[in-house]
């Protein structure tokens, strides 16, 4: 089990509905953060598009992010595929929820895109950091908005974890911030 003192890393998470981002910091000293800026192929973006492009079955991500919008068809009889965004949006108590392509969960979009997304940011850690064990000794902080209630907030762990960020679905390795929070926090 982790305390706070076992942390060496902690990685700040925008999973935004529109588009993400991610910073971290090392906590020995000089205490810089750092904000990924290195998204594909767009670097010196601070984020990337909160997008996936399925394959036929919706059942494998053929590209997320900036590249999911960039694909475009080879052959015009060839149908273009619609990128899946605002899948966040289902999380909350709106009343008119984007809708999503036959068959896809909403869950099963956030945990796909976190995986991709996550893939980035072990990588980053791990090529900073190489003898940083990221489920034990990494502290991930996720923003959400302030209205999200403990149920939006116990969904967003399990796609977390199914993701392959935690351990296990009840890893203390995880925070959760509110968008306003964070905020305040960055500005002072």
């Amino acid at each position: 089990m982790s305390k706070a003192s076992d942390y060496r890393v902690i990685v700040g998470i925008d999973f935004g509905t529109t588009y993400s981002g991610f910073a971290y910091s090392h906590k020995k000293p000089p205490n810089e953060i750092f904000t990924h800026t290195d998204w594909q192929e767009y670097a010196g973006r601070f984020k990337t598009p909160t997008v996936l492009l399925y394959d036929d079955d919706l059942k494998s991500v053929q590209s997320w992010g900036f590249s999911a919008l960039a694909k475009r068809p080879k052959r015009k009889k060839v149908i273009d595929k619609k990128p899946v965004e605002l899948f966040k949006l289902h999380l909350g108590k709106i009343a008119n929820k984007p809708s999503l392509p036959n068959g896809l969960d909403y869950k099963k979009a956030i945990t796909d895109y976190l995986h991709e997304f996550g893939k980035v940011v072990i990588s980053k850690i791990k090529d900073c950091w190489p003898n940083i064990d990221f489920f034990t000794q990494v502290l991930l902080v996720f923003t959400v908005p302030a209205e999200f209630d403990d149920n939006a907030i116990s969904i967003m762990r399990e796609c977390i974890f199914k993701a392959g960020l935690l351990k296990n679905q009840l890893a203390r390795n995880l925070k959760f911030i509110t968008e306003r929070m964070y905020i305040l926090f960055i500005v002072t």
